[in-house]
């Protein structure tokens, strides 16, 4: 790479990701998945654990469920988008809910992508690459 000047911060930050689900196997597995893409993962089984994450450690994307306990997930994603320093970070929603007024009312609130469960993993890493 003669001529470009790459700082140890460039080189060595790894992606960041937040990711906001209740149900213990479908968490373990995204985390298992995106450790397995080389991205640093916190993990929250609350809208209000994964509000604090995003908060602590500003992702470079957040996969969030809708019904979460505590602060929802419509909640948790107002408060991403609410927050100018946090507002550009994507938010993925992942949800078993496919009713149209759901999708149109994350949509509304800024969610880059809405993938419903039951999901394939390639779906949802097409999501994050774009």
């Amino acid at each position: 790479m003669k001529g470009e000047k790459m700082t140890v911060k460039t080189f060595c930050e790894k992606r960041k990701v937040v990711i906001a689900e209740d149900e213990t196997d479908l968490l373990e597995n995204l985390v298992e998945f995106f450790e397995s893409l080389d991205f640093v993962v916190a993990g929250a089984r609350t809208g209000d654990e994964a509000w604090e994450q995003v908060r602590a450690g500003r992702p470079h994307v957040v996969v969030s469920d809708l019904l979460l306990p505590g602060c929802s997930g419509f909640d948790l994603l107002e408060k991403i988008k609410a927050d100018a320093a946090l507002a550009d970070i994507p938010v993925i929603v992942l949800s078993a809910r496919v009713d149209s007024d759901s999708v149109a009312r994350a949509r509304r609130l800024g969610a880059a992508e809405y993938i419903t469960k039951p999901f394939r993993l390639a779906e949802l890493w097409d999501a994050v690459e774009r």
